[in-house]
């Protein structure tokens, strides 16, 4: 799909307390074929969010192609433990789609020491990977029937002691206890704990069992973060300015995604000279400049010819 087919995200629903005097946020990301209204009913359900002073937000993914089911259903990105490749360009995307999220409840004034991370499945992907990639203090991590992709990069030291919650069923079929146990493990060698929560006879859902221990979870991380003083993780401006160099450094790396071959070869040499101008304004991501200089070495030997 070219860029400009991809589609927009879908509606973000807001739960919980919106009085505008919550104490925590706690974004949560669906799995694939999943909205976000699917997630707010679970959690309304079961966790009292109004009594906890948690404010829910819940996007709904963009719609695109699955190759795994053949069609199109709301997801981050082509699911890659199906689908046999990994779809960087729409997991770069979402992550740049999640950090506008979380800027926006940054500006309008909840800093980023008050903000969980979270999601189901492949959401928990998305999510663990941004609060490992913060560059600021978050208030946790909840994660259910999560997976993990590549290795871990290793978070800052004020969030290798934040809660990270991990829950997962023991008869899940979609994404195995054992692949859980193993990216646990991933996390535990760059120095971040992990609670996981095991829970038996459950398969790739979202057990009531298991909220009851996120409610508990939830009003923990109220009470820690209201009684824990300022740490060195906790940015002056909220976490603005870190979350911001993260969002150019993933547009940069998206912009290079689009740099394939195909597409190299099918530019004139004043179009790669344009982008060769747009990356020398950024930090440059060397291997997408050289692709795009050799790139421009062939359009103008066979101008030439």
């Amino acid at each position: 799909m070219a860029s400009s087919e991809v589609p927009p995200m879908g509606e973000t629903v807001y739960a919980g307390d919106l009085t505008g005097k919550h104490e925590l946020v706690l974004i949560f990301l669906h799995g694939v074929g999943q909205q976000g209204a699917e997630v707010v009913q679970d959690f309304t359900t079961h966790c009292d969010l109004q009594g906890l002073k948690v404010k829910l937000v819940c996007p709904t993914a963009r719609k695109i192609h699955c190759t795994v089911f053949d069609t199109a259903k709301c997801a981050w990105f082509d699911p890659p433990l199906l689908a046999g490749k990994m779809d960087e360009a729409g997991f770069v995307r979402s992550l740049i789609d999640i950090h506008s999220l979380i800027k926006a409840e940054l500006q309008a004034g909840t800093p980023l020491h008050r903000i969980v991370l979270g999601g189901f499945s492949q959401g928990g992907c998305i999510a663990n990977h941004i609060g490992l990639m913060a560059k600021d203090e978050i208030a946790g991590m909840l994660l259910l029937s999560c997976f993990t992709l590549g290795e871990p990069p290793r978070p800052i030291p004020a969030n290798l002691e934040v809660p990270w919650f991990w829950g997962h069923g023991d008869r899940d079929t979609v994404v195995r206890l054992a692949q859980a146990k193993e990216a646990v493990a991933a996390l535990e060698k760059v120095g971040r704990s992990v609670d996981l929560h095991v829970y038996p006879g459950v398969d790739h859902v979202v057990s009531s069992e298991e909220l009851k221990d996120v409610k508990t979870w939830l009003g923990a991380a109220v009470k820690r973060v209201n009684n824990t003083t300022a740490a060195a993780g906790r940015a002056s401006d909220g976490g603005l300015e870190g979350l911001e160099s993260n969002v150019r450094l993933l547009e940069q790396r998206a912009h290079a995604l689009l740099l394939t071959p195909d597409a190299l070869n099918g530019m004139s040499t004043e179009q790669l000279r344009d982008i060769i101008g747009q990356f020398a304004t950024t930090t440059l991501d060397r291997t997408a400049l050289q692709k795009v200089a050799n790139a421009c070495v062939r359009v103008t030997t066979k101008a030439r010819q």
